[in-house]
């Protein structure tokens, strides 16, 4: 049987624990399941853990370093896994209720970057961007973490107007080296593309990114010299 998580960390403070591969293996088990514990069912957690071996999951875990970052992309990626699915509806919605008694309206929003596939396309453009592994972890940790200010979800009935005065406001006010708009649906689409016509008049140090997902458009504004 693999030591629990105490017993592991008992063994390592007394250094009495050999520290092997399957000490490695059983610590970061054990430390991922206290992560998760919060959501529920055994059933639910073994589901979560078993989105170590996703190649997303896998990728996010080079860049992101902090743990809390790590479990909402974890269980963003579980959310995704579930989206389809009719039969999950029920566990999608406990989930994301669960989420956010824990992590609040912030934590909730960082899974929906994770879920909406967001996430993926922000470590492509952010990797091939970058100048190495220090800077994407330190880009991307940022941007999660100020998802809710700069990762908008743009619907059909959005004013284009609106959209994009609050958004240049946002982009001169804090200069994010990311940030992103996400349209799912045709209106929102002619949105978002009215949207970024002002973006490339009126704010020239953003490059912008466009990528198309299932239907969906993420567009991802990088400015030119957060690299540099």
């Amino acid at each position: 049987m693999s030591p629990g998580l105490s017993e592991i960390v008992a063994g390592i403070t007394k250094g009495s624990l050999e520290w092997g591969t399957e000490q490695v293996r059983a610590f970061a088990e054990a430390l991922t399941s206290k992560q998760i514990a919060f959501i529920g069912s055994g059933a639910t957690v073994r589901e979560a853990k078993a989105v170590s071996s996703d190649p997303e999951f896998r990728q996010y875990k080079r860049y992101i370093t902090d743990t809390p970052l790590r479990t909402l992309a974890r269980l963003g990626l579980l959310l995704r896994r579930w989206q389809d699915d009719p039969l999950r509806k029920r566990d999608l919605t406990n989930l994301r209720n669960k989420i956010h008694e824990k992590y609040g309206d912030v934590g909730l929003h960082i899974t929906q970057v994770v879920q909406t596939g967001i996430l993926d396309e922000v470590v492509r453009e952010t990797r091939e961007t970058s100048d190495g592994t220090a800077a994407t972890t330190e880009a991307l940790e940022i941007f999660l973490k100020g998802s809710e200010k700069f990762c908008l979800f743009v619907q059909g009935s959005h004013a284009p107007g609106s959209v994009g005065t609050g958004l240049i406001n946002r982009l001169r006010r804090d200069a994010p080296a990311i940030s992103v708009l996400f349209a799912r649906g045709t209106q929102a689409r002619r949105v978002v593309a009215e949207v970024v016509k002002t973006i490339i008049v009126n704010e020239p140090r953003y490059n912008v990114r466009s990528r198309e997902i299932g239907g969906s458009l993420i567009v991802i504004l990088i400015r030119k010299d957060a690299f540099d």
